[in-house]
Formats: structure tokens, sequence, C-alpha cells
């Protein structure tokens, strides 16, 4: 099996994993402008109905599940490093990222002095910088090597992590800082983010559909439990976030370092 490059499907659904959860913010912020607090849940609500009619109409098109027949469930995956290593790292660095997109309206409104306009302007531009390295991630695969690029996408989100508690530890509040800051936390999710999901189902062996699903649950655990480390602290300034952010993008880089990687082919 060649493991070398990151295949198109978990390519794509690793990005879209990832910039979902990054336009939602901007996007609640303009229903709130227009319609309300209550809009938002009006149309997850609308979007789950139609999503749940549409894979009831077309579910016999979507493609065959592969679960592995091993025994033990998802606890032979829970039991294995090398699957943790790939798994629990992509969690880590994506969820740095979404614990600073779900903090800093708080913190740029209540504590910075800035306004949701600069929010917007902090997400929009992580988005672009996402895209463009997510766009040229299969080409530098393809040159250097999957553990290659999720090690250089992991080192720069925690550059950008350990550069932001820098400044939060300085004192600074700036917002436009803060953006210039938060652009390797994109950049790095999005050199590493393809490939290092998919090397975390190629480490499942087989077992596919319970890999990917524990790739999402760690994602989404990382995220919730980081979120609820900083929401005592939210309108203290920019330090509480900064400081879980870099912790989070730092084990990602202990994860990396500790744990042997598959072989490439």
């Amino acid at each position: 099996m060649a493991t070398s490059a990151p295949s198109a499907s978990s390519g794509f659904w690793a990005a879209s994993s990832s910039l979902t959860p990054a336009l939602a913010p901007v996007a609640g912020v303009w229903l709130l402008s227009v319609a309300g607090w209550n809009a938002s849940f009006e149309v997850i609500a609308a979007l789950a109905l139609v999503l749940a009619a549409a894979v009831a109409a077309l579910g016999r098109h979507l493609p065959r599940v592969v679960s592995g027949r091993r025994s033990g469930g998802y606890a032979h995956l829970l039991r294995d490093a090398v699957f943790l290593r790939y798994a629990v790292s992509h969690a880590f660095t994506l969820g740095a990222l979404l614990v600073i997109v779900f903090a800093a309206p708080t913190v740029f409104v209540a504590a910075l002095g800035a306004g949701l306009k600069d929010f917007i302007v902090m997400q929009l531009t992580g988005i672009a910088t996402f895209i463009v390295a997510a766009n040229v991630t299969g080409r530098l695969t393809a040159r250097f090597g999957a553990e290659r690029m999720i090690w250089f996408g992991t080192a720069l989100s925690a550059l950008g992590g350990l550069a932001m508690l820098g400044y939060a530890l300085a004192g600074g509040a700036n917002t436009l800082v803060v953006t210039a800051l938060f652009v390797p936390f994109n950049f790095g999710l999005g050199f590493r983010g393809p490939p290092g999901f998919h090397r975390a189902v190629v480490a499942s062996h087989g077992d596919d559909a319970r890999g990917a699903a524990l790739v999402v649950v760690a994602i989404l655990g990382t995220t919730a439990a980081g979120t609820a480390a900083v929401a005592p602290f939210i309108t203290l300034g920019l330090l509480p976030l900064a400081a879980v952010a870099a912790a989070l993008v730092l084990g990602a880089l202990l994860l990396l370092a500790l744990i042997p990687a598959l072989p490439e082919s």
C-alpha cells in the first residue's frame, strides 16, 4: 500500500472538516446581526432535516462503509500508539485553532476593546491562508512525503502558538497582531491536515470507519475541553486563550516526537 501521499477522498475530508467550523462563526455573526440569536439554531435544524432527507433518498449511492473485523471494536485502535500518534496530534492541531476561533469573539469584544468586525477580519484571513496551504499540500506531499509535511505543519502551528503566547505575556492587545499570529495556525493545519488525517486512516489497518470516527471524536473532544478550559477566564484577555492553544500544539509536536511513525512506501 502506498502511503506517501494522501488519497483525494481523505484529503478532501480533512480540508472540509477543518474549513466548515472555521466558516461557521462568520456565518453565525452575520445571522446574529440580521435575524437575532435564535436564527442560527433554526438554520441548523433546517439543514439537519435536509441532510437527513438527502441521506434517506440517496443512501444507496453512498460508498460502502469499510470496517475491519478485528476483535475489540474501538478498543484495539485506542491501544494502538501509532494510530493515536496521528489521530490525537491531528485533533490537537485542529483543536488549538478551533479554540481560538470559538473564544476570539468574546476576547476581542470584552477584553481587547475591539468589535466583531475585527474577528471577521481575523477569521477571513485565516480561512484564506488555510485554503492556500491545503491547495498545494498534495503536490508538496508527493514531493517531500507525508511525514515531513505533518512535521512541518505541526511545527508551524506550534510556532504560531508560542508567538501568540509570547505576545500575550508581553501584554499585547492589538487585534491586527493577533490576526497575523493566527496565520501560522492556519498554514500549519493546511499543510499537515490532509496527510495527517490520511495517515490516521492508514494506521487503522483497514478499520477505516472506526479510525475516521475516532479522529472526529478526538477533534470534538479536544475542542470542547480546550474551550471549557478557556471559558472561566475568557474576559481576562488574550493570555488564557493563547496558553491553551500553545499547550495543544506543543502536545501535538510531542506526540510526533515520542511515538514512531508508520513506514512510508
